[in-house]
């Protein structure tokens, strides 16, 4: 990967790389549903410590879930972490 000093053009010539497409529209899917997560949260007016409470888990795992995009999520928490704040899971395969 060369860069330019052109964020967009970069990206747009690193894009062509069939690999850096695969890596990079997954890293802005668990980009997007972190945003997601925390979105939720915010909306629920619960704070990190209580969905930890609700959860059964710990504050510093919460943390992770809607922080780290790099944090490899269960389904299992996903869907808890969901329930707790007032949503659902839906999975579409696309």
């Amino acid at each position: 990967m060369r860069t330019s000093g052109d964020f967009h053009k970069d990206l747009e010539r690193d894009l062509k790389d069939p690999m850096f497409a695969v890596h990079f529209k997954k890293e802005k899917e668990r980009l997007r549903l972190a945003d997601r997560l925390k979105t939720a949260m915010t909306r629920s007016h619960l704070s990190i410590r209580k969905v930890a409470s609700l959860m059964g888990t710990s504050k510093s795992q919460v943390e992770r879930i809607i922080s780290d995009p790099e944090a490899n999520i269960g389904l299992d928490t996903l869907i808890k972490f969901a329930s707790v704040v007032g949503k659902r899971v839906d999975i579409t395969l696309r």
